[in-house]
């Protein structure tokens, strides 16, 4: 007698959206900051992540032993998709502070465009001169100015 277990199950049911959702969680990273939809997908894929861990967990058998590898694999996307949502909450607070009148500290300016632009490749202007032509470069809303050559 031999028994095998077919991975067909879990490879359709499991693994492939599980790695669809963290793809779509990683890609709303692209979306503009603007558009206003960045933290309502981040929160939709983390619920339709939990949701999934839901049927998983109600397929497997119950064992006190150890844990399946399946479910450990969801449990670390979940924690991946928790940082997603945290991180989309901290990116929003950063870009709209300056919008309704709350300049962003010195510390915090520092840190996010010196330690993590550096990280990112980015650097802060050197000169005064530099800065005031990138600050004149954006209007009051944040929108680029166009020069219109006629």
């Amino acid at each position: 007698m031999v028994l095998k277990r077919k991975p067909l199950f879990y490879i359709y049911n499991l693994i492939i959206p599980c790695g669809l959702l963290l793809i779509v969680s990683i890609m709303g990273f692209l979306m503009p900051i603007a558009s206003g939809a960045r933290a309502p997908l981040s929160i939709m894929v983390l619920l339709s992540m939990t949701v999934l861990q839901l049927n998983v967990s109600s397929t497997i058998p119950i064992q006190s032993e150890n844990t399946p590898l399946i479910s450990q694999y969801i449990g670390y996307i979940l924690l991946f998709m928790s940082l997603n949502v945290i991180l989309t909450i901290v990116s929003l607070n950063i870009y709209y502070r300056d919008h309704y009148g709350n300049r962003m500290s010195n510390m915090t300016r520092n840190v996010m465009l010196g330690v993590f632009g550096r990280l990112v490749c980015k650097t802060l202007p050197k000169s005064k001169a530099d800065r005031k032509h990138i600050n004149n470069m954006f209007t009051n809303n944040g929108q680029m100015k166009t020069k219109i050559n006629k």
